[in-house]
């Protein structure tokens, strides 16, 4: 079992149609029943069954829901907060062409001056070169993002 078969069994719970929920899911009709099939396999019992041509949960598949929503969101959460905690540990490197800066866009120094108050997870390293250079530096990965003008001849 994991999070995301989990989540994708939700979405059944949700629409009680197998297609409806492929379709949420951008899966094939036969996987969703594929994934409902393992989750059965798994726990030994009967999640979901078909009473007059319409679904319904089992009292196992609607313990399963109750459990499964807690599980995923809890997981969601957890997903989120290293992302941040890599975010933060990590520098969002900037380079900015020095023929942006002052003369074509003065206002971008006071909008980087407020970016730690507007992100104060994300630490932001800023570098300031010629334009050719930033885009070797980004081509190598030594920067993460650039601000630039090109010029017309």
């Amino acid at each position: 079992m994991d999070t995301l078969h989990l989540s994708r069994f939700l979405t059944l719970c949700r629409t009680l149609n197998y297609s409806e929920a492929a379709n949420a899911c951008f899966i094939s009709r036969q996987a969703m029943r594929q994934i409902v099939q393992r989750l059965e396999e798994e726990y030994g019992l009967p999640l979901v069954e078909n009473r007059k041509n319409r679904l319904a949960l089992t009292p196992a598949g609607e313990l399963l829901r109750d459990k499964a929503q807690r599980v995923v969101e809890d997981y969601d959460g957890l997903e989120a907060a290293m992302r941040s905690l890599a975010m933060a540990a990590e520098p969002l490197r900037v380079g900015i062409s020095n023929s942006l800066l002052p003369f074509y866009a003065p206002e971008l120094v006071a909008s980087l001056d407020r970016f730690p108050d507007a992100y104060p997870s994300v630490r932001m390293e800023q570098r300031t070169m010629p334009a050719d250079a930033l885009l070797e530096e980004l081509s190598a990965g030594r920067l993460d993002a650039v601000l630039l003008v090109e010029m017309e001849p």
